[in-house]
């Protein structure tokens, strides 16, 4: 497809994309992750002057890469500006996949894989938060084509300790990196025996020693995460494999995630086991029984034309689309046995399952040249139509989430900031009211609040276990006052909806009986509003 017009049509798609995106970009952060984690953790490394252990907050022992780079704009009094950080690596991922496909196909294709990237459901929504998703895929996508390099290159060193380089900032962006530093640890001796140049019995241990030497090279560029872990808890991933490494109590035992979503969500077996094919139908935003968030069918039923007649096309086509398949399915298949699917903890199969959607484009223009009588022109309008028809789903889906973010007015000046945060954020009204009213040294029970405490300029933890046990070695309500004291508590922010749901669940009566008269007697009901609650401790 090389024709001015189609050119023209996806430059503008791309720019009309990245417009609508930065747009919604523009308003305060409210989405849930930020608030717990990638903006909350940087924000307290600021207030301490320093990167302390924080073992309230178990995020803080994730690899923070891209948080590190949210630190800027927080010291600055900027909160919006990681979003913009966090959307240019996906506008970076659209620009690696434009050169790759227009190195395999042509401009047209190139802009149409860059097109369909961009406007997945799932990217867009990502590229509107301050999350850290993006770098994850930016970083796994491109150690992924370093390693095709290596390939192509002949198996120089240079571009596989490239990939490794890229490798480790992947793992040191998110832990699903982690399974990207697996598969291509395999890649790379599956490659090399396949294709490397001569023979003899020393194929073998040479692509051992270059998956060795890729793997290190990228275990290097992690390791200063994992070894501040396993100076802190003695687990260099925590809270990952607490059965092989120790150190992460929080992480083991309970239910599996498939008993999980059985007893949730009444899934039979069949529904459990063709998650990986529903994800790219049956996506949802907000909601965890289906995957929160949204993808693209195209995904999944064009790559399967991208290897029609791969007799016919040169090999080194065939071994990287084989490549990108394997990675994508693998990926795939590893996050489903490890954890309750969200089509975000997937996101690094995007850009090869792009590269062989469009490839499989290619596949349909080809049929229909060889087995129709349709003039060029024609059989590049239905290739068009097909891209097309795949595409308005995300354009339906850009329009709704405009709708849902509905940025113009704090653009314009007609909503302030702090209307638009509790507006999205109910517990924000709260909260802004304890950091205007309350100083010297606070610190904050959060009880049902999301853990959502970045907005908080004191020291705010949720612990709804502590209070349990507080409540359970507690004879009275002073005692339980006391018990909280002790632990450093001066105040409490509860969202009364759910603590009363969850208290009637847990304790007796005589038990529930006691917080009736703990918050009558010993603490003082300072400000309420939207069904959230801010108490004082009585001295």
């Amino acid at each position: 497809m090389r024709s001015r017009t189609v050119i023209m049509t996806g430059a503008g798609l791309l720019g009309i994309l990245a417009a609508l995106t930065a747009v919604m970009a523009m308003v305060p952060p409210v989405s849930r992750d930020a608030l717990t984690h990638h903006l909350l953790v940087p924000k307290r490394y600021l207030a301490a002057g320093g990167f302390p252990e924080m073992p309230r907050i178990l995020f803080s022992y994730f690899p923070m890469n891209l948080d590190l780079l949210y630190m800027l704009p927080l010291a600055m009094g900027n909160d919006v500006i990681p979003k913009f950080i966090h959307f240019a690596f996906g506008l970076a991922t659209a620009a690696l996949l434009f050169f790759y496909i227009r190195s395999r196909l042509d401009t047209g294709y190139a802009l149409a894989g860059s097109v369909l990237f961009l406007s997945l459901p799932v990217v867009v929504r990502l590229s509107t938060t301050a999350y850290v998703d993006l770098g994850l895929v930016f970083f796994s996508f491109a150690a992924l084509l370093a390693i095709m390099k290596w390939r192509e290159s002949g198996f120089s060193p240079g571009p596989l300790l490239l990939a490794g380089l890229l490798c480790g900032l992947a793992m040191g962006t998110k832990y699903n990196g982690l399974i990207t530093w697996v598969l291509l640890s395999l890649a790379v001796p599956w490659l090399y025996v396949l294709d490397a140049p001569g023979g003899g019995r020393y194929r073998q241990p040479a692509a051992l020693m270059w998956a060795g030497l890729f793997a290190l090279t990228a275990l290097l560029v992690f390791s200063p995460w994992a070894i501040r872990n396993w100076l802190w808890t003695g687990n260099p991933v925590y809270p990952l494999f607490p059965g092989v490494f120790g150190g992460a109590g929080e992480a083991g035992g309970g239910l599996g995630h498939f008993a999980v979503r059985k007893l949730l969500y009444h899934e039979s077996l069949p529904d459990i086991l063709s998650i990986p094919v529903r994800i790219f139908f049956q996506g949802r935003d907000n909601d965890p029984k289906y995957f929160d968030g949204r993808l693209n069918p195209a995904l999944l039923l064009l790559p399967a034309a991208a290897f029609a007649g791969l007799k016919s096309r040169r090999s080194e086509r065939q071994r990287e689309n084989q490549l990108l398949l394997g990675f994508s399915i693998l990926f795939l298949l590893i996050a489903f046995f490890s954890t309750d699917m969200r089509i975000r903890y997937v996101a690094p199969i995007l850009p090869p399952l792009v590269i062989l959607a469009i490839h499989g484009c290619r596949g349909v223009e080809e049929l229909l040249d060889r087995r129709t009588s349709l003039s060029r022109g024609t059989v590049q309008a239905v290739v068009g139509l097909v891209i097309l028809f795949f595409l308005v789903p995300n354009g339906v889906y850009i329009a709704e989430l405009f709708q849902r973010i509905d940025p113009v007015p704090v653009i314009t000046g007609g909503m302030s900031r702090e209307a638009y945060i509790e507006r999205h954020r109910p517990e924000y009204a709260v909260i802004r009211h304890a950091n205007e009213t309350l100083s010297g040294n606070i610190r904050i029970m959060g009880l049902f609040v999301g853990n959502r405490f970045y907005y908080s300029d004191h020291d705010m933890s949720g612990d709804n276990g502590r209070l349990e046990q507080a409540v359970r070695r507690s004879d009275d309500a002073r005692r339980l006052r006391e018990e909280l004291v002790r632990d450093g508590y001066s105040h409490l922010i509860v969202g009364v909806g759910l603590f009363n749901a969850w208290r009637r669940a847990v304790f007796s009566d005589s038990e529930n009986r006691r917080i009736d008269r703990f918050f009558q007697e010993q603490a003082r009901l300072v400000y309420a509003k939207n069904g959230y609650r801010l108490y004082s401790l009585v001295d």
